[in-house]
């Protein structure tokens, strides 16, 4: 049986996914090992010029944790079942977090409202689901916690990402909205510099978290088809159980304590290096006492 060209795209943009998280997994590696030798090192140059190796993965590591967010928003629109082809396409077309809030409006809009799909107006807005009636006001409460999560926390990451695709590395720009002149900006600039590999973990991880509530929205739209329980749908049975993982986890990046994390690689790193040393002394004591034989 051959595959339709919606199934074609979908194993295209897994693809597309698992690609760039191969690449993060390798940056990531490549960040833990230069903070395990920076910690063993007793150079004090060496260990300025690791540091400043450390800030440049982490830069390019930042970029790609949100190119993967992207890649898979993407994925999701393609997943069986969960959009029709013109709300894809539209979709597409939108940028950064729109994708996010506007997938997730359209998941739940077409979850809750009863009312059949318009192709003339294929994406849903927000106001229609504040404004409607057929829609209880408990759902609507879930709705607009997780909108306003994905707007107040993607959208700094999209603004980090953005500067960093645009090679402000060090120092970030932004428009004066009352010159319309481009100007130097300390927060954003902080913001950049201040990310590591342990909040880009979990941020990472958080997208996952917001991605599969969407997922549970857009595939699973009907009760009656859930097995765990036939009376309600995988997005209402598994709420209260993610939103507060997502919370739990947007405490996490908020309190991360990232010399906390690098001083347990080093302490791990140490540990190692002592049981190589005893390792080694082990293999040459027992060689030596073989020949002695």
């Amino acid at each position: 049986m051959s595959l339709t060209t919606k199934q074609q795209d979908f194993i295209k943009r897994k693809e597309n996914v698992l690609s760039v998280e191969k690449t993060i997994e390798l940056t990531e590696k490549e960040i833990k090992e230069l903070i395990k030798k920076q910690g063993i090192s007793s150079n004090t140059l060496e260990q300025v010029e690791i540091d400043k190796i450390i800030e440049l993965k982490t830069s390019l590591l930042s970029g790609l944790i949100i190119i993967w967010s992207e890649s898979l928003i993407k994925w999701l629109l393609y997943e069986h079942g969960a959009f029709e082809t013109t709300q894809i396409n539209t979709l597409l077309k939108n940028v950064n977090s729109q994708q996010w809030t506007s997938a997730i409006t359209t998941a739940f809009w077409k979850a809750f409202s009863n009312i059949p799909y318009d192709p003339n107006k294929p994406i849903a807005k927000k106001r229609w689901i504040d404004n409607s009636n057929q829609i209880n006001e408990k759902d609507k409460e879930r709705f607009n916690k997780l909108y306003k999560l994905i707007e107040l926390k993607l959208d700094p990451s999209i603004i980090i990402r953005n500067k960093i695709q645009h090679g402000e590395w060090i120092h970030s720009y932004k428009e004066n909205g009352q010159s319309n002149n481009v100007e130097y900006s300390n927060s954003i600039s902080s913001n950049v510099q201040n990310e590591n590999i342990l909040t880009l973990k979990l941020k990472r991880n958080q997208f996952k978290k917001i991605y599969q509530i969407i997922y549970d929205l857009a595939v699973f739209r009907n009760t009656g088809n859930f097995k765990l329980n036939n009376n309600e749908t995988p997005f209402l049975f598994y709420f209260n159980q993610r939103y507060r993982q997502i919370l739990d986890n947007q405490n996490e990046i908020d309190n991360a304590d990232y010399l906390n994390y690098k001083q347990k690689l080093i302490n791990s790193a140490k540990r190692g290096e002592i049981w190589r040393k005893k390792n080694k002394f082990r293999k040459v004591f027992k060689k030596l006492k073989r020949k002695l034989k």
